[in-house]
């Protein structure tokens, strides 16, 4: 028997949390090797590799047959223990299922049981039609030609697709395809997500889907991180970025729902969202969602406090600032390029890790309190301990005795 599997489950944890404590694409390659080796050192090792199962897949965009063949080959794998019944009519016709199963026959491992961490990347269904909406990598079945050209995805992509917004673009028939991947990306998150809502810890689904997760808020009792993808247009370029009154009620539409999913979300849950985030869609060029999802994220810093920000800078301080006197401020270790009419003395003081500082100017004496924990501290070192047995009614100590002195080890004035 080799030493690893002689070692008691709570060692071998440690060495595995120690493996995958990087989370990069080397360490999730150790931890699938290990696999292999016995079935005792993989039945302890599939919880780790699985409770973020489509990371390594996000380490890089590549393209092609082999790589579109090991996306799928995951999500089969996850939804292997859902009924096929279950599923969208799509998604099981894309994924091979036969949906007349009503029941399924259990895996050895509830892979999906592990997940805790849900972000499909957003190219796993992009076998038919590349980024750039060129060459076809494979050719459309008659039942898929059908439901493409049918009225659930006229209605979906009448919605969201780019023309919805446009009084100018006539041309339909090629975004109901472009769209298809859309509605598998869209249908695979809710059928991954919604047999493990209690245990996700962070989740990413598409806009175009929030008023779902809305109903289902309520079973999100552990989620920290939310990323909502961009998938819903409202301009296009043949407009020149102007909007209609129907477009402009469906962007406001839009905002109040993710709103509302948040505000929900605290309201039940409250203190446990730790993040929001929007980020651009592969299926539209991310250009005509960018402002959108800056207005969006400024809204959402109004009502969710920054969580242990490591810097400060113009791209966060508007959410920092609106929540001032409840973020922790404890891990910042830079300040680039902020006004300095708020990098005063308090501010400064907050930050105990604090590194480096860039910035065109420093306010008169912000830097005292730092003068003045050095001077006691040397007086505190220079001076006995006193040991007379009586307790202590003295103040808590101050912040140097635990945190140390500020490390602060650059400082760049520029204007």
């Amino acid at each position: 028997m080799d030493p690893l599997s002689q070692l008691p489950v709570e060692c071998l944890e440690r060495i595995l949390l120690y493996v995958i404590a990087k989370h990069d694409y080397k360490s999730i390659t150790a931890l699938a090797s290990l696999l292999r080796v016995n079935r005792h050192i993989s039945a302890v090792a599939i919880p780790f590799l699985y409770q973020h199962p489509f990371l390594p897949f996000n380490y890089g965009n590549a393209f092609g047959s082999r790589v579109y063949q090991r996306w799928h080959a995951l999500v089969l794998t996850l939804l292997s223990n859902i009924p096929h019944g279950d599923l969208h009519p799509a998604l099981a016709a894309e994924l091979g299922f036969d949906t007349t199963r009503t029941n399924c026959s259990p895996t050895r491992f509830n892979y999906l049981g592990h997940v805790r961490h849900l972000d499909l990347i957003q190219y796993v269904f992009f076998e038919y039609d590349t980024k750039g909406h060129q060459k076809r990598l494979k050719d459309y079945s008659e039942d898929k030609l059908k439901y493409i050209h049918g009225e659930e995805v006229y209605e979906m992509c009448r919605e969201v697709r780019m023309d919805a917004c446009c009084t100018i673009f006539t041309e339909f028939s090629d975004w109901r395809f472009h769209y298809y991947s859309n509605v598998l990306y869209r249908e695979a998150i809710w059928a991954l997500a919604t047999p493990i809502l209690g245990q996700l810890e962070s989740l990413t689904f598409p806009l175009s889907d929030i008023r779902r997760y809305i109903q289902i808020v309520d079973r999100l009792g552990r989620l920290k991180r939310v990323t909502v993808v961009s998938d819903v247009m409202f301009h296009w370029i043949c407009c020149q970025g102007s909007m209609t009154d129907l477009t402009r009620l469906r962007r406001e539409r839009s905002m109040r729902d993710v709103v509302k999913f948040v505000e929900d979300h605290r309201r039940i849950f409250p203190g446990c969202l730790k993040d929001f985030s929007m980020t651009g869609s592969t299926f539209w060029p991310r250009e005509y969602t960018r402002a959108f999802n800056k207005t969006i994220d400024l809204m959402i810093s109004r009502i969710l406090p920054y969580h242990n920000p490591t810097f400060l800078a113009l791209i966060n301080w508007p959410s920092i600032a609106a929540h001032r006197q409840t973020t922790n401020l404890s891990a910042v270790r830079s300040i680039l390029g902020l006004d300095p009419r708020v990098v005063d003395g308090l501010l400064l003081q907050q930050c105990r890790v604090l590194k480096e500082i860039y910035i065109s100017s420093l306010v008169d004496g912000c830097f005292d309190w730092a003068v003045q924990e050095k001077k006691d501290m040397s007086r505190s070192q220079s001076r006995p301990a006193s040991h007379n047995g009586v307790l202590s009614t003295n103040p808590p100590p101050p912040a140097y005795s635990t945190h140390g002195l500020m490390p602060l080890g650059r400082l760049i004035l520029r204007e």
